[in-house]
């Protein structure tokens, strides 16, 4: 899955060809401690850099580098429970600084809206720029009929998850 010239892990498709699109699946080798040291270094310059993973609310579903960048469920927005598993994979390698800062970030970004909303909510816009309950969720915010439904509210794996960053921070 590593690709020598990208420095990044990528998925397969059905027939065993790599998919070329980054995604936080490719960073999720460090919480496997798959990675060598200088793979895990690699990971982290991509993972660290604003035009791919380190956005406002860091951690997109997709790079923003990548050319299906939005802020549609799967393909960019921020996800709480990827983030966490993060924050425990960056630690495992001695990334503190970075790990906390993800946490921090993360804890941020969920208080803000929280403040602003009253619930924590499914995934977020990782630019920062569109309240939660705006994304769209399969193709248009809060509709129905199979291009989906709005994002999910008082979200119980999102709340687990902030508490588990604040408990690891704190």
């Amino acid at each position: 899955l590593w690709d020598d010239e990208d420095r990044f892990y990528y998925d397969l498709d059905h027939e065993g060809s790599p998919i070329v699109l980054k995604t936080p699946s490719g960073l999720l080798a460090l919480h496997g401690r798959l990675a060598d040291h200088d793979r895990a270094e690699a990971l982290r310059t991509h993972l660290m850099n604003p035009m791919e993973f380190w956005t406002f609310f860091p951690m997109p579903s997709v790079a923003r580098d990548e050319d299906v960048f939005s802020n549609d469920m799967w393909r960019g927005p921020t996800w709480l429970n990827i983030n966490l598993l993060l924050f425990y994979a960056l630690e495992q390698y001695g990334f503190l600084e970075e790990a906390r800062l993800l946490a921090r970030m993360s804890i941020d970004e969920v208080t803000r809206w929280y403040q602003n909303k009253g619930c924590i909510f499914e995934f977020y816009d990782s630019l920062g720029e569109t309240a939660p309950p705006e994304l769209p969720r399969k193709g248009a915010p809060g509709t129905a009929g199979g291009v989906g439904f709005g994002v999910i509210a008082d979200y119980h794996w999102s709340a687990a998850a902030v508490i588990d960053l604040l408990y690891a921070i704190c």
